[in-house]
């Protein structure tokens, strides 16, 4: 797993990794990594996490400052942040 840009704390940043790297152990296709971070990030780090995993996409968002991450995992690249209510 690779980080490619983001503006999370270095805290925040290994805690991911370490979640990203266990659901991606467990889970084989995009959907499932995606669904299962998201409830992982949700359960651990506080709800409104927002996950699109894939091989191919373009994304424009709004976050929650400090909680933007965008990594690369094998094949897939895992964009994630939080968008609170």
């Amino acid at each position: 797993m690779s980080w490619q840009k983001g503006d999370m704390s270095d805290e925040l940043r290994q805690a991911v990794v370490e979640i990203v790297n266990e659901i991606c152990s467990e889970s084989k296709d995009d959907d499932s990594i995606a669904s299962n971070l998201k409830k992982k990030l949700d359960a651990q780090l506080s709800p409104t996490w927002q996950v699109t995993v894939g091989r191919n996409f373009a994304s424009h968002v709004t976050h929650e400052k400090g909680t933007f991450g965008y990594y690369q995992y094998g094949p897939y690249a895992i964009l994630m942040y939080k968008a609170g209510l």
